[in-house]
């Protein structure tokens, strides 16, 4: 994904609280895995997140990993 590509897909699948919520119901591994995706390429300097936007997809990708590991 090219930065375009991040931020369309955080605005999809992330930002838009309808899609989000549908995705992360019907397949919680695959929004984790849009959360994962979009951090690594800002951590690699591929996509210039916003430092607040990042910090949210940080705790959501940390909430989809405890939901996913059974800690919550």
């Amino acid at each position: 994904m090219h930065n375009t590509s991040h931020a369309q897909a955080v605005e999809t699948y992330v930002l838009d609280a309808d899609m989000a919520e549908t995705l992360r119901s019907s397949n919680p591994q695959a929004y984790r895995n849009v959360l994962r995706r979009c951090i690594e390429a800002a951590g690699r300097g591929l996509w210039s997140a916003d430092p607040a936007l990042l910090r949210k997809l940080q705790e959501q990708y940390g909430q989809m990993d405890d939901e996913l590991e059974g800690v919550k």
